[in-house]
């Protein structure tokens, strides 16, 4: 992981209040746009 990577990651957790890793990655998870195929 890149240390700008990493920066993005930590500001995002102070700036809404995560907790943890896991819920950072819930988070950005449920935003990401969703790739349906049919």
């Amino acid at each position: 992981m890149l240390s700008t990577e990493h920066f993005r990651i930590m500001a995002y957790a102070q700036l809404t209040w995560r907790e943890s890793l896991r819920d950072i990655e819930v988070t950005l998870s449920a935003s990401a746009p969703v790739r349906q195929f049919g």
